[in-house]
């Protein structure tokens, strides 16, 4: 006997992790909004396509920010302040 997978909860649950993990570690809340996204386009699902969208968004601005904050802590970008 096999066990289905629920997949409009799958892509809705990686919509919300993607959203959290967007704050702490943006490169994994973009590998989980990328897949979130596939599944909820795939399965045409509104709600868990507009959380994969949001955490996309918010893994790529934080994902930027952290990029230049690391810059910046070795002295290789410097802005006038």
């Amino acid at each position: 006997m096999s066990k289905q997978i629920d997949m409009p909860t799958v892509s809705y649950l990686l919509g919300i992790l993607s959203i959290v993990l967007s704050f702490s570690v943006p490169f994994a809340s973009l590998i989980c909004a990328i897949i979130g996204l596939n599944k909820s386009t795939q399965l045409n699902l509104k709600e868990s396509k507009k959380l994969n969208l949001i955490g996309l968004i918010l893994s790529i601005a934080f994902g930027i920010v952290s990029i230049i904050g690391i810059l910046m802590q070795m002295g290789d970008l410097n802005f006038p302040i």
